[in-house]
């Protein structure tokens, strides 16, 4: 018997020493120490032994889960399957209930040696582990009291039967009499429930930790076998099943999975009362039901969605009101959306959805559910007259009674819910000019018709029950009916011109006044401000959505209008008096759902429109902007151009106003809003002064399924639309339009200042001394301010933009030459380019276009590091993308492009060679040859280029031959002679690295000059007779004759048949007048 406390004790001081600084040799010690004692550990103290004690036992167990990971040394004596007979040891502990919580780890920590060491041991563990799940169906459905004694892991322990074991073999009541492995006593439930979920936790592991390891050896009955458990034992049982099922649908196949009766078995667990299963669902239980749930519906064939469709709707309500686990409610939402998907109204019921909107504690996911709903039933359900409530609330309410004061809100059981439709009259065909858009392939059109219509009447019924002046005759919980109309604008929300959602949208608004009468905190805030509030903003933003039918909206001109100075009067002090009262009495619990709260606020603000008082009203929003919280300063600064976007140009001034103060505030976190406010009020100020608004206005989308509140951040980002600096093509199917400036019909009468007040703001942002991060945001708006400037204030301020280029082009950090890359093409546009590049507005001769590539040469020049160089070869490769492959600035780019294929740094010439080879697929069609072969300027350009760069840059033409063509250089030089060396005999008088040149290229083709000038003769001969009048004629026959020895007459005669050839068959492009020349 080993002495179990001292051996202890020593364990403990050599793993403090292990744990200093000079842990080696207290390390080595401690693992020599653990070979001498730990076997003998684990054979008196583990499986009970007449004086073993549970504690000892824990301790030891504890002992191994340390080990393990750090001296695997210990176990395996060489040979890493020797860890199997460690594990045996303590296996029979998973049948112990009270070792549940401590005997999992240090069995995975064994394992993973195992995993690591030897591959095939570990996946024998698994087979065996598996078949041992098998043999425990049979052991669960049992279901005995009396002995059962269960034999597994054979395989894993025949195969070291023929090695020397270290540690000692099992006692003999483990040993199974008839060959090798382990012997689990599993009497009773609570020893074989607690071996299954310890089991089955530990196969789990496996599969996730160690996927490729058991790839292609987990079968079908063990699959079975571990599902069918599910069917007994406990609640610790159940989950490891749940987890288990779950884990198979993720990283393997659902296929292999008996998904139907799953679904069914968790559709029965829902069925029963809560109450009665309130020792088993905890919210733990939920999360696993429902993580497994989520992960077997959504990726089922359709066909188990409709067999399995009525359990889920029938247990829909129940389950989402019931269960305190979000994972849950989420599993139930999505699955009831894929049957929606899937399945006929008949089969999902949309009338179980209003049930849910009347929790204490709504759900918001339930709100897409009803978006869904609304999307599948199609436009009749959003078109029926609303009006036409013929006798429906009283039928209706006979299956949907709604909660009153005083009344537990409890859901009724759905399942004895009789569904009674309403007898169709002659009146009811009227609305059938309502239903253009059917509902999808799979949904009938009368069903759908029937559905839509119930449906419709249900909800007209119940919003006119939602008023605070129907309180009386209808007695709703004033919390419950604000809560059920918050919910069903965020769900209706996708459709605002339909009558459903204004009518809604008018009982949205109509609780104001009554919110700002309630005299105390405790009745102001019973209900959910932050959900009222989400609502409020919803209405408040798509208010300005301009109606198709304009008496659609005659009753509601007062609450949802275009015009905001239609808003009706008391009612816009009320709703000021609101949000001032919510800002200032801070009564949320958290404060991040105070902030949530604030930010809410801002957006209804910013939305109020041109009734909005600039001295009085715009207080909260310079609170806003001077918060503490940065996540209400951002909403703040990004709700500057809604403003403007809601109550027209008159309002820019100010805006830029609270925006230059803004640059005040010292935080980088908000210069990013700071930056992208600027823009989007540059484009609303530069787009004011169109005289044809059709089409030339801003205009401000919103995607229909975006999940409403969204941040002003992302709504603009998303969702404004400028004519001149967005060119994406808005989707009308998954977009609508919120807001359009031109309707607002506002002069902007200080156009002028404000242009010029954006300017000043954006240079003085962008040197501030700020982060990358906020010069990198000040880049990305640089073409919303720079393409809506006026001439007048480009002149002024033309020194700034130039030097801002050398800025930029040239900066020290990385990101923001990156940055700029991706919009230097702006500075290409025409307008801009007159002004900032030439001495004179108007002027011809592509003088402009040299100068702005001039200063991207200069850059080139000036830079010293090969990363500077990079990035500023992406901004040329962006500027030859962008512009007329006719053009100098087209030409200019792929020369700098060129020019780097020689550079010293690799990096830079295989940059450069990538970089050529994009822009040539971007620009050329047919690629680079065939566009060659097509422009005989580009190309005669192009070769006199690399000509110039023969001799002392002959890597160049290397390079672009074989890296950008694909040729040969050799082939490449054949090419260019023709075009070449008549320029270059022409010139040699003035040029003296000329005729150098020329012996290069013979050079090259292996030729001699003279070969190569004489086949040229006659091409030379026209190339002189046309340039400048002949004027270099007398030069280029005194060069003949000084290389050949020939005179004129000579020289003409040898080149007369094919010079006239040259003469009248030339090649390029030519005019009229050139043609008669000829």
């Amino acid at each position: 018997m080993s002495n179990f406390a001292g051996h202890i004790k020593e364990l403990r001081a050599l793993i403090a020493g292990s744990s200093s600084s000079a842990a080696a040799p207290a390390s080595a010690h401690y693992e020599a120490k653990l070979r001498e004692v730990l076997p003998s550990l684990l054979r008196d103290h583990v499986l009970p032994a007449p004086t073993a004690t549970e504690m000892e036992t824990k301790v030891v167990l504890r002992l191994l889960n340390y080990t393990a990971p750090r001296f695997p040394g210990v176990f395996s004596n060489g040979r890493p399957a020797e860890v199997i007979r460690v594990i045996g040891r303590i296996l029979p502990l998973f049948a112990e209930p009270d070792y549940q919580s401590i005997i999992f780890e240090p069995v995975w920590s064994l394992l993973s040696l195992l995993r690591t060491g030897d591959r095939e041991a570990y996946r024998q563990f698994f087979l065996d582990a598996m078949v041992a799940v098998e043999d425990l169906q049979y052991v669960a459905s049992k279901h005995t009291e009396s002995g059962c004694l269960l034999k597994c892991f054979c395989g894993s322990f025949s195969d070291i039967l023929e090695s020397t074991a270290i540690f000692s073999d099992l006692p003999e009541r483990f040993q199974p009499k008839n060959g090798p492995g382990v012997l689990i006593d599993l009497s009773g439930d609570m020893r074989w429930c607690s071996f299954a979920t310890s089991l089955i936790r530990l196969i789990n592991k496996c599969l996730t930790d160690g996927t490729l390891h058991v790839e292609g050896i987990v079968t079908m009955p063990f699959v079975s076998a571990a599902c069918s458990i599910l069917c007994y034992g406990d609640e610790s049982l159940h989950k490891v099943c749940f987890d288990f099922a779950r884990i198979v649908a993720t990283v393997m196949t659902v296929e292999i999975l008996p998904t139907e009766t799953i679904v069914r078995s968790i559709t029965s667990i829902l069925r029963q009362d809560v109450n009665e299963l309130s020792s088993i669902r905890d919210p733990d239980y939920d999360l696993s039901m429902g993580a497994c749930l989520n992960a077997l519906h959504s990726s089922c064939p359709g066909y188990i969605v409709e067999s399995t469709a009525a359990d889920i709707v029938n247990v829909f309500t129940r389950a989402v009101q019931t269960s305190r686990s979000s994972e849950l409610q989420a599993a139930m939402c999505n699955a009831y959306m894929r049957i929606v998907e899937v399945c006929s109204p008949q089969v999902w019921k949309p009338e179980i959805l209003l049930k849910l909107l009347y929790l204490p504690k709504p759900y918001d996911k339930v709100t897409e559910c009803i978006r869904l709903v609304v999307d599948k039933l199609g436009q009749s359900l959003v078109s029926v007259d609303a009006n036409d409530d013929r006798g429906s609330f009283q039928e209706k309410s006979e299956v949907f009674e709604l909660p009153k004061v005083g009344q537990k809100r409890v859901a009724q059981n759905q399942e004895n819910t009789l569904y009674k439709r309403q007898k169709m009259s002659e009146s009811r065909s009227t609305i059938g000019s309502f239903m253009a858009k059917l509902s999808p392939a799979g949904i009938g059109h009368e069903l759908a018709k029937d559905y839509a219509y119930d449906l419709q009447l249900s909800l007209n019924s119940r919003i006119k029950f939602l008023s605070p002046d129907n309180h009386n005759a209808y007695p709703l919980e004033p919390d419950i009916a604000i809560q059920v109309l918050s919910l069903l604008s965020l769900s209706f929300c996708v459709n605002p011109k339909t009558s459903l959602f204004i009518s809604i949208s008018k009982q949205v608004l109509s609780w104001i006044p009554w919110i700002c009468k309630q005299a105390t905190e405790k009745c102001f805030f019973s209900f959910d401000m932050l959900l009222y509030f989400k609502a409020l903003q919803t209405v408040m933003l798509l208010r300005s959505f301009h109606p198709g039918d304009s008496k659609q909206f005659e009753d509601e001109a007062q609450l949802i209008c275009v015009r905001s100075e239609d808003l009706d009067y008391p009612l816009y002090v009320d709703l000021i008096s609101l949000l001032k009262r919510v800002w200032s009495d801070g009564h949320v619990s958290t404060q991040t759902c105070l902030d949530k709260l604030k930010c809410l606020v801002v957006q209804v603000i910013a939305k109020i429109g041109n009734r909005l008082n600039i001295d009085c009203d715009l207080e909260l929003l310079e609170l806003a902007i001077h918060s503490e919280s940065v996540e209400v300063q951002n909403e703040a600064l990004m709700s500057l151009p809604i403003i403007v976007l809601y109550s027209g140009p008159t309002m820019l001034g100010v805006m830029f106003k609270k925006l230059e103060l803004c640059g005040d505030l010292g935080s980088d976190k908000v210069w990013k809003c700071v930056a992208f406010s600027l823009g989007f009020l540059s484009c609303l100020n530069g787009t004011t002064d169109v005289t044809d608004k059709a089409g030339n206005s801003c205009k401000l989308f919103m995607d229909k399924d975006s999940k409403q509140p969204v941040s002003t951040l992302d709504l603009l980002l998303k969702g404004f639309w400028c004519p001149h600096c967005d060119n994406r093509t808005v989707n009308t199917k998954e977009q609508i339009s919120i807001v359009d400036m031109a309707v607002l019909e506002t002069e902007n009468v200080a156009l002028k200042h404000n242009i010029l007040k954006a300017h000043i703001l954006f240079f003085k942002f962008l040197y501030a001394q700020t982060s990358k991060e906020c010069i990198i945001s000040m880049v990305e708006v640089l073409p919303r301010v720079l393409r809506h400037s006026s001439k007048e204030v480009l002149l002024e301020m033309k020194i700034k933009w130039v030097n801002c280029i050398d800025f930029l082009l040239l900066n020290g950090m990385k990101d923001v030459r990156d940055a700029f890359s991706l919009v230097v093409c702006c500075f290409l546009e025409t307008r801009v380019m007159d002004i900032l590049f030439s001495d004179e507005l108007g002027m011809e001769g592509g003088t402009k276009e040299l100068k702005f590539m001039d200063k991207i040469k200069q850059a080139f020049a000036e830079a010293e590091d090969s990363h500077v160089l990079l990035t500023l070869l992406e901004s040329t490769a962006t500027i030859m993308q962008a512009s007329d492959t006719q053009g100098e600035v087209f030409f200019c780019s792929f020369v700098l492009l060129i020019a780097q294929l020689d550079n010293h740094d690799p990096i830079v010439r295989k940059t450069a060679s990538r970089l050529l080879h994009r822009c040539c697929t971007y620009s050329f069609k047919g690629g680079i040859e065939l566009f060659l072969s097509n422009n005989f300027r580009v190309r005669d350009d192009l070769y006199d280029y690399l000509s110039s760069r023969l001799l002392n840059h002959p890597v160049v033409i290397n390079e672009f031959a074989e890296a950008v063509l694909g040729i040969k250089t050799e082939e490449l030089i054949r090419r260019m002679v023709p075009s070449v060396i008549p320029k270059l005999i022409v010139s040699h008088p003035d040029n003296d690295q000329a005729v150098i040149t020329l012996h290069e290229l013979a050079n090259h083709l292996n030729t001699e000059l003279v070969p190569l000038i004489v086949n040229s003769l006659p091409k030379v001969l026209s190339f002189a007779l046309f340039y400048e009048d002949g004027q270099h004629l007398p030069s280029v026959l005194q060069f003949y004759h000084t290389e050949t020895g020939s005179d004129s007459k000579e020289i003409f005669a040898a080149a007369l048949p094919t010079l006239l050839d040259e003469i009248i068959c030339f090649p390029g492009e030519s005019d009229h007048i050139e043609t008669d020349r000829r």
